[in-house]
């Protein structure tokens, strides 16, 4: 065998074991990594908690209450009924970061509302009502809850979601009967901070 050959096997072997070095690295910090993060002693827990009853203005009316299941950041299955301007609907609730890592909002998905009219002139009044609401969520403070909103661990943000019928409502859209307004689910996406919390 040459020495040119020789030389050739080395430097292949040596290659060889190179990298299989380089994957073994690779795989030990990446399941190291892993294992860090999934440690059974670290928690990932926002939720909201504490719905208070509902506060109701002018002729406003809960037909169904809302429902949270203090596992997530949702509020879902209700309904209620706005006839004269003026008229609303709010409920205050906590947001709360029990976990072991600080939150950060990333995403707000606030449902359109439906409307139902229950009368002779149903589809004009669901249409005229569905647009001229408002459906807002705010912190108790009055400021809007906005993406990159944080969270705490161990704290929590008291929220008002409140659905409303403009008070400057012309006459001529003004419901013959009453309606339903459903469809209102709340979802906030919160995610862990990766330093933007300092």
């Amino acid at each position: 065998m040459s020495s040119r050959v020789r030389n050739r096997i080395i430097i292949l072997v040596v290659i060889s074991i190179s990298v299989i070095i380089l994957i073994s690295g690779i795989y030990a910090i990446l399941t190291h990594k892993i294992t860090v993060v999934n440690h059974p002693r670290y928690n990932w827990r926002v939720k909201f908690d504490n719905l208070r009853s509902v506060r109701l203005n002018g002729n406003a009316k809960e037909i169904n209450k809302p429902t949270i299941n203090h596992n997530d950041t949702r509020i879902s299955s209700y309904s209620v009924s706005l006839t004269s301007p003026g008229d609303s609907a709010s409920y205050i609730f906590d947001v709360v970061n029990d976990g072991d890592y600080n939150a950060i909002l990333e995403d707000i998905n606030l449902a359109r509302p439906h409307c139902s009219g229950l009368g002779n002139n149903s589809t004009n009044d669901a249409k005229n009502v569905c647009s001229n609401l408002n459906y807002t969520l705010n912190y108790l403070d009055g400021n809007e809850v906005r993406l990159g909103d944080k969270l705490l661990k161990d704290h929590h943000r008291t929220m008002v979601l409140t659905l409303s019928y403009d008070l400057n409502v012309k006459s001529s859209e003004l419901p013959k009967n009453d309606l339903i307004i459903s469809s209102l689910d709340v979802e906030l996406i919160y995610s862990q901070c990766n330093g933007k919390c300092n």
